[in-house]
């Protein structure tokens, strides 16, 4: 059972194929500005919500190939263009996502994980290292934390 409940409307851009997750109505595709058209699913809410991910998934693909690509309105040129976009969007995101360790003493991103190197150090002299429980060092102001 999907975690969700499926639209049985399926919301789509007759121009290049986009269609987006959520079940509003109305709105318009984000790669072409143009109004989405819908097509409403011939199963019941019911059976639609008792959907898998994966049948959902293949029922969507299924308008895709069946209802959209053979629309006189689709361009697979504008297909190919949102692929792209949307593949470049999707890299933002994941490269922004990823958590940042910001040093405490003067607030610089500019940090890394302590080499192997330091962790020798601290094999080596033991308690008396000053490496010792620090994680990070700061490449700005040579400082570990």
């Amino acid at each position: 059972m999907y975690n969700f409940l499926q639209p049985k409307i399926f919301r789509y851009c007759k121009r290049c194929g986009f269609s987006p997750d959520n079940g509003k109505k109305g709105g318009s595709c984000n790669f072409c500005n143009i109004p989405f058209s819908e097509y409403e699913l011939q199963n019941s809410q019911e059976e639609i919500d008792s959907w898998s991910f994966e049948e959902y998934n293949n029922a969507r693909n299924e308008i895709i190939e069946n209802i959209i690509k053979k629309s006189p309105e689709y361009s697979q040129e504008a297909y190919d263009s949102r692929k792209i976009k949307q593949k470049k969007i999707m890299k933002e995101v994941f490269k922004n996502s990823k958590p940042k360790v910001t040093c405490p003493y003067c607030h610089s991103n500019n940090t890394g994980k302590i080499t192997g190197g330091s962790i020798v150090s601290n094999e080596f002299f033991g308690i008396f290292s000053k490496g010792i429980g620090k994680q990070w060092h700061c490449y700005n102001c040579n400082s570990d934390f």
